[in-house]
C-alpha cells in the first residue's frame, strides 16, 4: 500500500502531500494533548463502567479540538500561498492547482482528526478490533481501492495535484465512516 501510495503521489502531486502532513502536525501539537487524556481517565471511567462520564468526556474532547481544528483549516483555507511558501512550495506556477489541492486536503483535517481521537479512544474501551480496523481501512484498504479511480481521474483530466487531494480526503472520510457503521452493527451504537 505504501509503495503504491508513494509512487502514484511522487508522480501526481507529491509536493501537495509533502506540505499538507505540516498542517495535520500542526493540529497534533494544538490539540495533541486533549487526545492524550483520552487513556488514562478513559480507561478509569470504563474500569468503573461510568459509561455516562465517558461520554461527557468524550463530548468534551470533541468540542475544544474540533474548534480548535476547524480554526487551523479556516485560516489554512483563507491563506493557503503563505502557508505553502512557508514550506518551500511555489503557488504563482501557472496550471499546478497547487492551492486548489490543498484547500481540498485541509476539507480531510476535520475527518483525520477524528480518525486519530477514535484511534486512541477505541483500546480505552476495549474496543480494540475496532481500532484495529479503522487503522487497516486507512492505512491499506483504501489507500489502495481508492488509488487507481485516482490515477484514471488524473489522467481524465481532472489534474495530478487535485486528485491527490481528492485520495487523500476519500480515505479518510471513508476508512471514518465504515468503522463508525461496523461499530453500530456489532455494538447497536457509536462511540460519538
Amino acid at each position: 500500500s505504501q509503495c503504491s501510495a508513494g509512487l502514484f503521489c511522487w508522480k501526481h502531486g507529491c509536493g501537495t502531500v509533502r506540505d499538507f502532513w505540516p498542517s495535520k502536525f500542526i493540529i497534533r501539537i494544538l490539540v495533541g494533548g486533549a487526545s492524550k487524556t483520552i487513556s488514562s481517565p478513559g480507561s478509569l471511567l470504563y474500569g468503573e463502567r461510568d459509561f455516562y462520564g465517558i461520554r461527557k468526556m468524550m463530548s468534551i474532547i470533541f468540542r475544544y479540538t474540533y474548534v480548535v481544528v476547524v480554526a487551523v483549516a479556516v485560516v489554512l483555507f483563507l491563506i493557503p500561498g503563505q502557508f505553502l511558501q512557508f514550506f518551500g512550495m511555489d503557488t504563482s506556477v501557472p496550471g499546478t492547482h497547487l492551492v486548489t489541492a490543498f484547500r481540498l486536503m485541509l476539507f480531510s483535517l476535520p475527518v483525520f482528526w477524528m480518525n486519530d481521537l477514535l484511534a486512541i479512544y477505541y483500546p480505552c474501551v476495549q474496543k480494540q478490533k475496532l481500532s484495529v480496523l479503522l487503522f487497516a481501512l486507512q492505512n491499506l484498504v483504501f489507500k489502495i481501492l481508492i488509488l487507481l479511480p485516482c490515477v484514471a481521474a488524473a489522467n481524465l483530466g481532472l489534474g495530478r495535484m487535485p486528485a491527490v487531494a481528492l485520495w487523500c480526503l476519500l480515505v479518510e472520510a471513508l476508512s471514518l465512516t465504515v468503522t463508525l457503521l461496523w461499530e453500530k452493527v456489532k455494538y447497536g451504537r457509536v462511540s460519538i
